[in-house]
């Protein structure tokens, strides 16, 4: 399968993965419990995992970025402090933006938040 088939079909999972990554955010943010943040924390994982895979990789670099904040905490007894969940809600928040965008506006730039 050529690079563009490849882009064009995980497009048209985006949607989807989109709506799982944003109601997996929604619950860890209403309950900051072990077990909504380790179902946001596999969304993140499945956008990681096949962004790069199906050579959406802007959206990868920045899925790779956010599991990696918020891998310490996974399977842990210990929960992101306010500060750590403040930049991981960020980085979040443009991962969701960049999926709503056509792939060539992509902004991958990672800000500070």
């Amino acid at each position: 399968m050529e690079e563009k088939e490849l882009k064009d079909q995980y497009r048209q999972q985006i949607p989807t993965l989109l709506a799982e990554l944003e109601s997996s955010a929604k619950k860890w943010k209403k309950e900051l419990d072990h077990g909504s943040f380790d179902l946001f924390f596999t969304k993140v994982l499945d956008i990681s995992g096949s962004a790069n895979m199906f050579g959406q990789t802007s959206i990868g670099a920045v899925a790779a970025t956010l599991q990696s904040e918020m891998s310490p905490f996974f399977g842990s007894n210990n929960l992101p402090s306010k500060t750590d969940n403040k930049r991981i809600l960020g980085i979040t928040k443009q991962l969701m933006s960049m999926m709503q965008q056509p792939t060539g506006d992509q902004n991958t730039d990672i800000r500070e938040v």
